[in-house]
């Protein structure tokens, strides 16, 4: 009898150990993971940083364009410019309206 209890007593303990090694390694492994996700969301946070900086500076470089071009616009509009520098930058689609345009004031004048 009191050989039987201490086997059955030795298989408890030994049933116990093997699911306290289990509960360990579960724990372990969870750690693990729980670990590697911080790790993963502390890089995603960096990335947002660092997107939300250069969103930041690429509008205030948009906001820097917008500024230049109405001064330069304006400084544009202001400044005459000769036939002959207009025709040194014209498009063959203005060329063709401007021939266009002559040969129609020619019809005109006949």
């Amino acid at each position: 009898g009191a050989r039987q209890e201490v086997t059955v007593l030795e298989q408890h303990a030994a049933v116990l150990l093997a699911t306290s090694a289990e509960r360990q390694l579960a724990e372990s492994e969870a750690q693990s993971k729980i670990d590697e996700l911080e790790a993963s969301l502390s890089e995603l946070k960096s990335l947002e940083a660092e997107q939300e900086a250069a969103l930041q500076s690429a509008q205030a470089e948009v906001a820097s364009l917008k500024d230049a071009s109405s001064s330069d616009a304006a400084a544009v509009a202001e400044t005459p410019v000769s036939y002959t520098h207009l025709r040194a930058h014209e498009t063959p689609e203005h060329l063709v309206c401007r021939l266009l345009l002559e040969k129609k004031k020619k019809k005109k004048k006949s």
